[in-house]
């Protein structure tokens, strides 16, 4: 045992004299610190994602006010009477829309409530979430209309 702590003694004393070893026990726990929060930081300075909703056919089911409470700061929406077709050359020629939600695919009579959604591009899972979330809500209270 006396050998083991004779080298051990010896071995400790080289490493701790080691610049590197100084270097390594500073940098290497600060490197690990800025691994986990940098990630975190930049998190809190990006800005937060919208949604830009074209929204055709609702004026059957709710009225604009009633779709309006539905409204958050990370939804805009833009409430229309064109026809489908119109909605879709709107969507595909305007940089502001994000997705164009049908509400003229719903018949509550037959308890059909599919909408139908479309978007120019892949949308991220925070809009994804967002836009889901305020769909549903707007079904619940067509629903609850019935």
């Amino acid at each position: 045992m006396t050998k083991f702590l004779t080298v051990f003694k010896r071995e400790y004393l080289a490493n701790i004299k080691n610049k590197w070893f100084w270097i390594a026990t500073i940098i290497g726990p600060l490197i690990f610190i800025g691994i986990i929060f940098v990630p975190v930081i930049l998190s809190t300075f990006e800005q937060e994602p919208t949604a830009n909703i074209l929204i055709i056919g609702s004026d059957k089911y709710l009225s604009n006010d009633e779709i309006n409470e539905f409204i958050t700061n990370k939804i805009s929406i833009e409430l229309s009477n064109s026809t489908a077709e119109e909605a879709k050359d709107k969507l595909r020629n305007s940089d502001n829309i994000d997705v164009l939600a049908d509400f003229n695919t719903i018949n509550p009579d037959n308890n059909n409530y599919d909408i139908s959604i479309l978007s120019k591009q892949a949308l991220g899972f925070s809009q994804e979430t967002i836009i889901s979330d305020f769909i549903i809500q707007i079904m619940q209270d067509i629903r609850i209309k019935k």
